[in-house]
């Protein structure tokens, strides 16, 4: 009864400390005297929490500090953007007011908003509808299937107790 106690002490920590003590003193006079066990457990789980508590403390310090900085820079960042945008805005309006320049410059933008994305994606933008995409997606993946079945139809399974063999048969 007197070694239950012990394991009960205080869920999965005590236990994880009692086999450490178990460790250090290989298991000879340690619950012998149970009473003592359970106070030299109880010790060393409070010390433990008292160090996960300061732990936790001092990393939200930590994490509260960091945060103020975070939020600086963002706030610069968001200011900057809003900045970019304004300047950007601007240049628009005065090449929309040069009459036979206006088209020329809306087109530049354009360009420079594809070469974001690749240059297939820009092929496929520039070329093929949606729908087009959408048929050559449907094709390649009616090929994947027809080629796994065709994989399947070839492949033998045979199974016996100890192993699992596959077998390909060439066509």
């Amino acid at each position: 009864m007197e070694k239950e106690e012990v394991w009960i002490v205080k869920g999965e920590r005590s236990l994880y400390l009692l086999n450490h003590l178990l460790e250090s003193k290989k298991g000879n006079t340690l619950l012998s005297s149970s009473t003592s066990t359970i106070a030299a457990v109880n010790k060393l789980v409070s010390k433990s929490k008292r160090n996960r508590k300061r732990r936790r403390r001092r990393n939200k310090k930590i994490a509260n500090e960091n945060n103020k900085s975070v939020s600086n820079s963002k706030r610069n960042r968001k200011r900057r953007r809003r900045r970019n945008k304004k300047i950007a805005n601007e240049k628009n309006e005065e090449n929309r007011t040069k009459s036979n320049k206006g088209n020329k410059s809306r087109q530049q933008v354009n360009n420079s908003e594809n070469t974001r994305q690749t240059t297939h994606t820009r092929n496929i933008r520039k070329t093929a509808t949606p729908q087009d995409t959408n048929k050559v997606t449907k094709t390649k993946i009616e090929k994947q299937v027809a080629i796994i079945t065709d994989m399947m139809k070839r492949l033998t399974i045979t199974e016996t107790e100890k192993q699992l063999t596959i077998t390909e048969t060439e066509k």
